[in-house]
């Protein structure tokens, strides 16, 4: 899961480096996808 997530982010991250609040906006969804499925999925126990 990790991988395939990451990849992506990064690709995004790296091509907007001028645009940080995009780059932050993505980050906060981020945490609050892996903070859902540590509490809600199973998922995160695997990892």
């Amino acid at each position: 899961m990790s991988a395939t997530y990451e990849r992506p982010f990064a690709a995004r991250a790296g091509h907007s480096t001028a645009n940080v609040s995009d780059v932050t906006i993505e980050a906060g969804r981020s945490l609050v996808i892996l903070y859902t499925l540590a509490h809600d999925g199973p998922a995160w126990s695997s990892a």
